[in-house]
């Protein structure tokens, strides 16, 4: 899905950290990790929830490419994101095969991020 719209300020969870964006901002092409992505429209912060990608940043124009998002909406309520962090854990301790192993981490990123 798309987002167009106007924002004072966006919040991105960087490989190496969170990274702050403001308008005048320097051009940027950074990779993105797992995690919240938060943006300041008309005073209320928007957040999502990233599944890593890469962000561009060019004349304070955010564009932003990622496998897959979650929009506040459908950001699961904190019990349920807890019951999930769970279930990757104990998923990514039973994992037997590679596979298994690879979509458990893929999980537990994504539960934690949730949390964020």
């Amino acid at each position: 899905f798309q987002v167009k719209t106007m924002v004072s300020s966006v919040s991105l969870p960087g490989v190496e950290g969170r990274l702050g964006i403001l308008r005048g901002h320097a051009p940027m092409l950074a990779p993105l990790a797992y995690g919240l992505l938060r943006y300041r429209r008309q005073g209320e912060w928007v957040p999502m929830v990233l599944r890593g990608g890469f962000a561009t940043v060019q004349n304070n124009v955010v564009t932003i490419l990622t496998t897959a998002c979650e929009r506040k909406n459908e950001i699961p309520v904190i019990e349920d994101a807890r019951q999930a962090l769970e279930e990757a854990t104990n998923a990514f301790t039973e994992a037997s095969t590679r596979t298994e192993r690879l979509a458990a981490a893929d999980a537990l990123k994504l539960a934690s991020a949730r949390l964020q």
